[in-house]
């Protein structure tokens, strides 16, 4: 193997390292973060996770979905949401979003 391969397995293997210390870090600051309302809006569900099996079924692979909240500011964001949260929730609904730190905790709807 020469110098160069060496050196992009080198680069990848601490990209991953500090990938992975960083998740790390964020859920720490999650977890130490104490739990916010905010009211929102949802701007988008993002179905681009699931797969659609030949028996027409939707299959997500990672369980969670990526979802965009507008902010009564503007601000826009985008949360993973967990599958079976993410079901309930439609373009254009408003509510109120339970956030811990940067972590989707949940979504109540408002009428």
């Amino acid at each position: 193997m020469d110098i160069e391969s060496r050196i992009l397995i080198l680069i990848g293997l601490a990209y991953g390292i500090i990938s992975l210390i960083w998740h790390f870090i964020k859920e720490k600051k999650n977890d130490l973060a104490s739990e916010n309302s905010v009211i929102v809006t949802v701007v988008k569900v993002d179905d681009r996770n699931r797969i659609f099996s030949r028996a027409g079924a939707i299959i997500n692979i990672s369980g969670q979905w990526d979802v965009t909240f507008k902010f009564e500011c503007g601000k826009q964001k985008k949360f993973s949401v967990p599958e079976v949260e993410s079901r309930k929730l439609q373009k254009g609904q408003s509510g109120i979003l339970i956030l811990q730190g940067t972590r989707f905790i949940s979504f109540k709807k408002t009428e």
